[in-house]
């Protein structure tokens, strides 16, 4: 059998995309050139670009970082909570990027407490991203989970590494990766 040729649509999204190919899967994936910030997006595909729909939320607010004194390294691993026994730790054996800590606190520091029921809300930052990617109904971001699962991703993955603590009674997922990887 013969492969088809490139629909219009795959040619417009690789024009889009500078000649880029736009990413093939259905991973939450924004174009390069985005500003540091934060953003959340429904996970559906701009069928024009090939890329995740998005909204930007609004720049990180670096002294609100600078308050934010998280020891990530010595998070705990060791919870009693059976949500968190049954929780797993993936690694995508590749680097997290150049602003693994500070994207992680910027993340922890803009979205604990807020609600979101879209299909993933992230922070960027140079060349990292953190997120929490939603499975199911609206979701609450706590900074103590987020900071405490990156501690375990540190122990598993390395300290710069990408990963994500994966709930699945929770339907949620907490990570982080280089800019150019496709989460959720």
């Amino acid at each position: 059998m013969i492969a088809p040729a490139l629909s219009l649509l795959t040619l417009l999204a690789l024009h889009a995309a500078g000649g880029a190919a736009a990413p093939a899967s259905t991973a939450i994936m924004l174009p390069e050139g985005l500003p540091d910030g934060h953003y959340e997006g429904d996970g559906s595909i701009d069928p024009a670009t090939g890329f995740s729909r998005y909204t930007y939320v609004g720049p990180i607010d670096y002294e609100a970082v600078a308050n934010y004194t998280a020891a990530i390294a010595a998070a705990s691993t060791t919870s009693t909570d059976a949500l968190v026994r049954r929780a797993t730790v993936n690694c995508n054996g590749r680097s997290a990027g150049d602003s693994t800590g500070s994207v992680q606190n910027a993340f922890a520091s803009n979205w604990d407490g807020k609600d979101f029921s879209g299909k993933w809300a992230k922070t960027t930052q140079g060349s990292s991203q953190a997120y929490a990617c939603n499975y199911g109904g609206k979701q609450t971001i706590h900074k103590n989970d987020y900071l405490s699962n990156m501690g375990s991703v540190n122990s598993v993955c390395g300290s710069s590494n990408s990963g994500w603590f994966e709930h699945p009674e929770w339907k949620l997922n907490y990570g982080r990766d280089n800019i150019n990887a496709g989460i959720c």
